[in-house]
C-alpha cells in the first residue's frame, strides 16, 4: 500500500544515513522505480528502509510503497527466516537476502542493539513504539544472535548481507545464472554505479574478464604503451564508444549536482544574496554552453563524412 511520505515517523535512535548509499538508491529508483517497499508499523513508524525513504524524499516523491506489519508478525517472520537459513539448498545470494531481512527485523525488535548508549542508558527511542515493547536488558548483537541461531559466522553474515544489499537485481540474476562465486560477488557489490556494476557482471559471466579487479583497475603505463605499439589494435573512437563515455561523464556530473538537493544546503540556498545568485546562474550558463558546443559538433557531422 502507498503511504504519504510526510506521515511516516522515523525514530531518533536509527543509524545515520549513508550518503553514498542514498545517492546510489536515487540513481536506481530514477531508472527502475522502488523495487522493495519500506516496512512500517500500523502507527506508520519506520521499521526498515531508511535509505530508500530518504532517496524517495530527495527525488521529490509524495507517496511511497509500504509493507505494514505488527510486532507479533515480525517475530513470526524472524522464526521463519531462522528455519529457512538452516536449509542447505539456499544459495549464498538467497541466504544474504534472508539475513538482510533478519537484520532489519532483529534491530527493529531490539533497537538498543543498533543505537548508542550514554552513561549506560539507552538513548533515543523512549517514544519508539517498537522499543517500548522489548526488554531493556542488554541484548546480543545481530551478528552474535544470528551465529547462535543459524551457525553462520559473523564474518560470513556480513559478507552475505553486503552482497544482498548492494548488488542490483539484474546483477544478482547474472551472478546466479553464471555461477559467480561469493568473493567475486562481494567485489561487484563495491561498484556503486548501477551501469558499471552490470557491465562488470556481464564481462565476468562471459569470461571477458577473470576478476573484478580487471574491470576497475586502470591499465598501467606499460600496458598502455604496449597497446599503442600493437599495430593490430584499432584505436579509432566509434560513435558507440563516444556515447558510452559521454553518458558516463554526464551521469557522474549529475550525481555530483544532486548532492545539493540535500536538506543540509536548504538554508544556504534560501540566504543567497543577489550577487551570489548571479554567480550560480553564470556557472549554470557555462555548463549549458559547454554541452551546446558538444551538440554542435554532432550537428556538423556531415562536414566530416
Amino acid at each position: 500500500m502507498k503511504i504519504h511520505i510526510s506521515d511516516i515517523r522515523v525514530s531518533d535512535g536509527r543509524r545515520k544515513i549513508d550518503e553514498e548509499n542514498v545517492m546510489s538508491l536515487m540513481d536506481s529508483i530514477r531508472e527502475v522505480g522502488l523495487l522493495n517497499p519500506i516496512t512500517i508499523t500500523q502507527a506508520h513508524i519506520l521499521i526498515a528502509g531508511a535509505h530508500r525513504l530518504e532517496a524517495c524524499k530527495r527525488l521529490g516523491m509524495k507517496d511511497i510503497e509500504c509493507s505494514v506489519t505488527d510486532l507479533d508478525g515480525m517475530r513470526a517472520e524472524l522464526a521463519e527466516i531462522d528455519e529457512n537459513l538452516t536449509r542447505k539448498e539456499l544459495n549464498y545470494i538467497d541466504q544474504g537476502e534472508q539475513l538482510l531481512r533478519r537484520k532489519e527485523i532483529y534491530e527493529a525488535l531490539h533497537p538498543e542493539t543498533r543505537a548508542t548508549y550514554e552513561g549506560g542508558a539507552f538513548k533515543g527511542n523512549q517514544h519508539n513504539e517498537v522499543a517500548d515493547t522489548v526488554s531493556s536488558t542488554k541484548m546480543k548483537s545481530f551478528a552474535e544472535d544470528t551465529a547462535e541461531k543459524t551457525g553462520i559466522s559473523p564474518r560470513h553474515v556480513n559478507r552475505k548481507i553486503q552482497i544482498a544489499r548492494d548488488l542490483q537485481p539484474d546483477v544478482k540474476e547474472i551472478v546466479r545464472d553464471a555461477g559467480i562465486g561469493p568473493s567475486k560477488a562481494v567485489q561487484l557489490s563495491r561498484i556503486k554505479e548501477p551501469d558499471r556494476q552490470l557491465e562488470a557482471a556481464e564481462k565476468l559471466a562471459s569470461g571477458e574478464i577473470k576478476s573484478v579487479d580487471d574491470f576497475v583497475k586502470p591499465k598501467s603505463t606499460s600496458q598502455i604503451v604496449a597497446d599503442i605499439k600493437d599495430t593490430e589494435k584499432d584505436f579509432t573512437c566509434t560513435s558507440d564508444m563516444l556515447l558510452a563515455e559521454y553518458g558516463a561523464a554526464a551521469a557522474s556530473f549529475m550525481k555530483g549536482l544532486s548532492l545539493y538537493r540535500d536538506a543540509y544546503y536548504a538554508h544556504a540556498f534560501a540566504t543567497l544574496t543577489d550577487e551570489q545568485l548571479k554567480k550560480i546562474k553564470k556557472i549554470s550558463m557555462a555548463v549549458s554552453a559547454a554541452t551546446a558546443e558538444l551538440e554542435s559538433l554532432a550537428e556538423r557531422k556531415d562536414s566530416h563524412v
